[in-house]
C-alpha cells in the first residue's frame, strides 16, 4: 500500500482493421484471433518483482494493478477512494475510533472487505489474508521497499463470526492511517512458504510464488490473472473469472517489454503491439508522433497527455566528500537552466521545479525565471569563493575546476534505453561543463539502478524521478531513518542519504498532525528546509503520455500514479 505515497514504468493495432495481435516476442503462444478480445501494450522496462508488497518500481505497480487490487486508490481528482473495501473508515461512519487508557495503541479502525472478494483460484479473501500481509511487511528478514510502511500498526485481527470485518489497531493516532494499512495477501498459498523461510534473509522473497510461480491464479484478485511470462520479454494476462467487479471486456492483455523507445513506431506499424502505455514514448517522441498523426487523413490514434506529479530531479549522494558541501550543491543547481531544458528537450511539456512539490504556495514562477536567467554567473561565483579554480591558463587546459590538485568531477547515472534521458544527461553535462564541473555519464538498466546503484549509494549524481501523492509527508524520502542500508536490507527511499535533525523533526510532526492548516504550515517549513539543505536538485514536473487508438474506450491517464491499469476491466474496443 505504501506505493500510494511514493513511492518508479504501448500501442494499439491499426483502427478499422483486425485487432488480432501477433505473438508476443519470443513466445510460442498461439495468436489470439478473437476480434476485439486481445490488446497488446508496450512497457519500456522490466519489472523488479510482481510481489505487491516488495516492489520498488512504479512500472511494476502499473503491471501489478492489472492483476492485484489494494484496499484504496487515488482517483483522477486526487481523492482517496475505497477499492476492495466497502468504505474508508471514518469517525462519521463509525468504523474509526480513538482508544484511551491503552499504552500499546491509540486508534482502532474497521476495514470491511467486499463480500464477493475472491482470489483468482476462487478462494474467498478474508481478514486472515490481511493479518498475514502485516506479518510479512514487518519481518526484518524480508526486503520491503521501506520498513516504515506499516510500522504504526500494533495489531491486525478479525471478527471470528465475520472474517470480512478486519480490525486494525494503530500505535499512534495519525491522519493517514488508511494509507499505511496492508492489503490482503493470499495466505492459503503463501503462508507455508513464509513459515519455512521467514528466519532467512531474503529467503521468503526468493521462494514466494510471486517469484517462482507467478502464473498461479490464486495470487491475484484483480481484473486479470497471469497466464504466461518471459523475463525481459513479455507477460500475457487473461481475464479473471473470479473478479469481484464486472468481468473485463477484453479477454487478454499482452504486455511486451520494448526497451528501445526508438523502435516503438515500427512495432506499432508492424502490429507487434497495439498501444503505447505511459511507460513508452518520451515526451519529445510523443509530441512528434502527435504532430505526425494530426496530418494524416485517416487518423487511427490519438496521443493522450496529462500533467503529473512526477518529480524529475538530480539525486545527490551526500556521502560523497565533495557533495557534502552545500555550496557545491547550490552551484550545481544554479548552473542548470531548467526553463531552457524544458523548452528545448521537452517542447514546453513540463513545469520547472523549485522544490519537490507541484504547485505549492511557495513556488513563485517569476522568481524561478530570474534565478535561472542569472544562474551561471552565480554558480561560478560560489565555486570561486570556496577555492575551486578554473584550469584555463594555456591551450592544453581542460577548463575544469581544481582544488588542491583534485578535479571537480562527478559520475552521473541514469536509466538506459531512453533517448530523452540520454539527451537530458548530455544537456546537464554541458551546463555543468560551462561552469567548470566535469560530468561522466553512466547508463544502467532501470532495474539495476533501483536495486543496486541508488539504495546502496553507489553513485555521485543520479537522474531519476519520484511520484508522490497529495499530502504525502516525504518521510521515506528525507528522514534519516529511511536511509537504505545492509542492516535494514536496503529498505527506504532516502537515496541521498540525508541526515538532518531539523528535517527529521518536521517529518515526525507531519506524520502525526491531523489538522490540515497545521500540516500545510509544516509542509511550508519542510520546503524551506529542503531549499536550505538542497539534498537533491529539483528540475521539473513532467507530463505523462500514452498512445491509444480512437476506438479504445474508457481509458484515462491518472495524473498521480499509474492507476489507469486498475480500471482495465472497463477498457473496451468498439467497432468503428
Amino acid at each position: 500500500m505504501k506505493f500510494l505515497k511514493i513511492v518508479k514504468l504501448s500501442i494499439l493495432a491499426v483502427l478499422g482493421f483486425n485487432f488480432s495481435v501477433a505473438e508476443p516476442f519470443g513466445s510460442e503462444e498461439k495468436v489470439f484471433n478473437d476480434k476485439n478480445m486481445t490488446l497488446s501494450l508496450s512497457i519500456n522496462n522490466e519489472y523488479d518483482t510482481l510481489h505487491p508488497l516488495l516492489t520498488h518500481m512504479v512500472l511494476s505497480h502499473f503491471v501489478i494493478n492489472f492483476l492485484f487490487h489494494q484496499l484504496i486508490y487515488l482517483d483522477t481528482t486526487g481523492k482517496y477512494q475505497a477499492l476492495i473495501i466497502e468504505e474508508i473508515p471514518t469517525f462519521k461512519n463509525r468504523l474509526l475510533k480513538t482508544v484511551k487508557n491503552k499504552k500499546e495503541y491509540e486508534l482502532e479502525a474497521i476495514f470491511i472487505l467486499k463480500k464477493n472478494l475472491k482470489w483468482g483460484d476462487g478462494t474467498q479473501i478474508s481478514c486472515e489474508d490481511m493479518k498475514f500481509s502485516f506479518e510479512v511487511s514487518q519481518n526484518p528478514h524480508i526486503s520491503t521497499p521501506t520498513k516504515e510502511a506499516f510500522s504504526n500498526i500494533y495489531e491486525v485481527s478479525f471478527d471470528e463470526i465475520d472474517k470480512n470485518r478486519c480490525i486494525v489497531k494503530y500505535k499512534k493516532n495519525k491522519w493517514d492511517f488508511f494509507i499505511d494499512t496492508p492489503p490482503p495477501m493470499p495466505a492459503h498459498l503463501e503462508r507455508k512458504i513464509y513459515e519455512r523461510y521467514k528466519n532467512i534473509d531474503q529467503g521468503y522473497e526468493k521462494n514466494s510464488l510471486y517469484t517462482v510461480d507467478p502464473s498461479n491464479p490464486g495470487l491475484w484478485n484483480g481484473a486479470y490473472v497471469l497466464l504466461e511470462s518471459k523475463l525481459g520479454s513479455y507477460l500475457i494476462l487473461k481475464r479473471n473469472e473470479n473478479f469481484y467487479r464486472e468481468k473485463s471486456k477484453i479477454k487478454r492483455i499482452i504486455l511486451n517489454i520494448i526497451k528501445d523507445s526508438a523502435t516503438l513506431e515500427a512495432n506499432l506499424a508492424s502490429k507487434n503491439i497495439d498501444m503505447i502505455s505511459r511507460f513508452g514514448m518520451s515526451t519529445d517522441q510523443a509530441v512528434g508522433f502527435s504532430e505526425k498523426i494530426a496530418k494524416q487523413k485517416d487518423q487511427k490514434y490519438r496521443v493522450v497527455f496529462s500533467q503529473s506529479n512526477t518529480f524529475q530531479h538530480l539525486g545527490l549522494n551526500l556521502e560523497n566528500e565533495l557533495l557534502k558541501d552545500v555550496k557545491i550543491r547550490r552551484a550545481i543547481s544554479y548552473a542548470i537552466n531548467k526553463k531552457d531544458l524544458i523548452g528545448q528537450l521537452l517542447h514546453g511539456r513540463a513545469k520547472p521545479a523549485e522544490d519537490f512539490k507541484l504547485n505549492t504556495f511557495l513556488q513563485k514562477q517569476e522568481k524561478a525565471n530570474i534565478r535561472l536567467a542569472y544562474g551561471k554567473k552565480k554558480s561560478r561565483e560560489i565555486l570561486e569563493s570556496i577555492g575551486w579554480k578554473l584550469n584555463s591558463e594555456n591551450l592544453n587546459s581542460d577548463f575544469y575546476r581544481y582544488k588542491n590538485g583534485k578535479k571537480l568531477s562527478f559520475e552521473l547515472v541514469a536509466s538506459s534505453g531512453n533517448k530523452l534521458n540520454e539527451m537530458i544527461c548530455a544537456y546537464i553535462q554541458e551546463q555543468l561543463k560551462d561552469v567548470g564541473i566535469e560530468i561522466r555519464i553512466k547508463l544502467e538498466t532501470l532495474k539495476y539502478l533501483f536495486s543496486e546503484k541508488l539504495p546502496k549509494g553507489n553513485y555521485d549524481l543520479a537522474f531519476y524521478s519520484f511520484t508522490f501523492l497529495p499530502e504525502y509527508s516525504w518521510f521515506e524520502v528525507f528522514h534519516s531513518n529511511a536511509i537504505p542500508s545492509e542492516k535494514n536490507l536496503w529498505a527506504g527511499y532516502n537515496f541521498s542519504r540525508l541526515r538532518d535533525t531539523a528535517i527529521d523533526s518536521i517529518l515526525n510532526k507531519l506524520e502525526k498532525e491531523k489538522r490540515v492548516a497545521k500540516r500545510n504550515q509544516l509542509m511550508k517549513d519542510l520546503i524551506n528546509a529542503y531549499k536550505d539543505t538542497l539534498p537533491t536538485i529539483p528540475l521539473y514536473f513532467r507530463e505523462e503520455n500514452s498512445v491509444i487508438p480512437l476506438n479504445l474506450k474508457n481509458y484515462q491517464l491518472n495524473p498521480f500514479t499509474p492507476f489507469e491499469s486498475l480500471w482495465s476491466s472497463e477498457w473496451e474496443i468498439v467497432d468503428n
